[in-house]
């Protein structure tokens, strides 16, 4: 998911889940130590193509497998309350 529609996705989690609800989403982070693995390829998923923000598998249609940076998730949920 690339991030407008993690953007969208947090804020319907937000506006759907009741006052002090729980959500589990998983979902690849990279903190700068794992992105230098995977992009020097010594991750067991890899995500070799940056595009904007994040990493995909494949750049073509960016649909595949996405590893976004933990600070912009953590920025995205901050900003979602």
């Amino acid at each position: 998911m690339l991030p407008r529609g993690m953007r969208n996705y947090l804020s319907e989690v937000a506006r759907v889940l009741k006052v002090n609800g729980k959500c589990l989403i998983t979902m690849f982070l990279l903190n700068p130590d794992k992105a230098r693995q995977v992009l020097g390829g010594a991750a067991a998923f890899q995500f070799p193509h940056r595009f904007r923000d994040c990493y995909v598998q494949d750049i073509i249609t960016r649909k595949t497998w996405l590893a976004m940076m933990k600070h912009r998730l953590s920025a995205n949920s901050i900003a979602k309350g």
